[in-house]
Order: C-alpha cells, then sequence, then structure tokens
C-alpha cells in the first residue's frame, strides 16, 4: 500500500516537472543563442564578412573603452510571437551591455515578417530615447529595406548607433583593430549543465517509475509541435567575436518598425 503512494507521488512529481520543463523549452525554443561572432547574428545571410568584422572590430574597440555593446541579429523569423517581447528575451538572453551601466543595444530585423526593432538599455536611454531610435529606423533603415537593400539598410543604421554612443561617453572608436574570438562564459557554461542533470534525473525516474510513457509523450509533443513551428536558427560562420558584457536590462525602451 506504502508502495504504491509512493510511486504514484513519484510519478505524478515527474509529470509535473515534465510539463514544467517542455512549456520552458517552448518558451525559450524561439530565441536563439548567442553566435559564435556574439556581435553579429545573421540567421539570414545578408551580411558580408567585411561588414561582419567591421562590426565586431568596432564594438570590440567600444566594448574595451565604455563598456557599451551593439549586438546586430538578422532572424528569418519571430515564430507567432510579437517583436517587442522578442527583442527583450533575446536582449536578456545576450545580455548585452556591461552589467553595473546595462548599456547595450539591439539591432533586430526579422526579415521575413518585415519587423525590425531597435532596443536600448537602460543605461542609453537617455542618448537613445525612443524617438531618436525611431527617426534612426525612419531615416538609415526602412528606406533601404523597403528597396530590398539589406546590407546597406543595416551598416548605415550600425554607423548610426554607433555615433550616438561614442558622443555619450566622448570616445573615439579604433576601426582597425581586429576581431577577437568568443570567450566561453564560465558561469554560463555550469548554468547548463544544472538543466541536463535534472533532465537525466527525470528520465531515470520516468523509466524505472513509470516505464517511459511520459518520456514517449514528451517526444510525440516536441516532434509535432516542432513541424509546426518550421526550422531553427542558424549563424553565420565567421571566425571573430567578442562575449556578453553581463548586463541584459532593458525596459522596452527603442522603437518598432514595419517595412
Amino acid at each position: 500500500m506504502i508502495k504504491n503512494c509512493f510511486r504514484k507521488l513519484c510519478c505524478v512529481w515527474v509529470s509535473i516537472f515534465a510539463i514544467i520543463l517542455c512549456f520552458c523549452l517552448k518558451t525559450n525554443a524561439a530565441v536563439p543563442k548567442p553566435s559564435r561572432d556574439f556581435y553579429v547574428y545573421d540567421d539570414y545571410g545578408i551580411l558580408s564578412e567585411d561588414v561582419k568584422s567591421y562590426i565586431i572590430s568596432t564594438n570590440t574597440s567600444l566594448f574595451d573603452k565604455t563598456g557599451a555593446q551593439i549586438v546586430v541579429a538578422l532572424v528569418n523569423s519571430l515564430q507567432g510571437r510579437d517583436i517587442e517581447s522578442y527583442t527583450v528575451d533575446m536582449f536578456r538572453s545576450f545580455k548585452i551591455g556591461s552589467s553595473e551601466k546595462n548599456n547595450g543595444i539591439l539591432l533586430l530585423c526579422a526579415i521575413n515578417d518585415s519587423k525590425v526593432r531597435l532596443e536600448v538599455g537602460y543605461g542609453l536611454e537617455g542618448a537613445l530615447p525612443d524617438s531618436k531610435a525611431g527617426r534612426i529606423l525612419d531615416e538609415y533603415l526602412i528606406p533601404r529595406f523597403k528597396t530590398k537593400q539589406y546590407e546597406e539598410g543595416i551598416i548605415d543604421t550600425y554607423k548610426a548607433i554607433l555615433s550616438v554612443v561614442q558622443q555619450e561617453y566622448n570616445v573615439e572608436i579604433d576601426k582597425s583593430i581586429p576581431s577577437q574570438d568568443y570567450v566561453v562564459d564560465e558561469k554560463s557554461t555550469i548554468r547548463t549543465a544544472i538543466p541536463i542533470a535534472i533532465i537525466l534525473l527525470l528520465i531515470i525516474m520516468d523509466l524505472f517509475l513509470n516505464r517511459g510513457r511520459i518520456i514517449r509523450s514528451l517526444l510525440y509533443i516536441i516532434i509535432f509541435s516542432g513541424r509546426n513551428n518550421g526550422g531553427g536558427f542558424g549563424s553565420g560562420g565567421f571566425g571573430g567575436g567578442g562575449s556578453a558584457g553581463g548586463g541584459g536590462s532593458s525596459g522596452g525602451g527603442g522603437a518598432s518598425r514595419n517595412f
């Protein structure tokens, strides 16, 4: 009697954890992880190596002098989400900007959805308020994107944003600095290992206590939900990069546009 109750209780807890885990995977699936380049995430394959190198090298110098970071991300689709919440999640996931200053900026372009957003961290909202962010998009990005000159629109917009940050901190950026390899965050690695250990524990418990029924059900859900959501995310193969500054705090400041 006691053994059966214990087994049922364990099955209930395994089911609860599995449902929570499935929900978390579903929620975060649409937000990509940083590419090795970090400063450039080009899922659409638009940017040339020269443009990527320019963005990475200027960002490297900018971060060294100010702690600020400007990430440029191009994705195929928002996977049905609104661009504001998607950008905030990506901003936090990448941890853009200094942890002390929260001075990160994310330029996100969803090409197939014809949407773009400029997300600004708390620390730069004074230098780049919503109205100014909107004007930059209207002047430099939207006209180019409407004629499918995506790379030109990206680089012009990036230069305008970079100029604003330079003026805010009164610094000059050395554009000849070579790009650096992406630095792996050890704390991030540990945070990744913990959920994996929990998943393995739940799988073992399900196999012993429930004969793997929950695992089979989850696999069925994941397979069919994956078919409905379409393809996943990729990244460019450029060799340089940077690392997360530890920031990622944004209150939704910035501007969104359709093109």
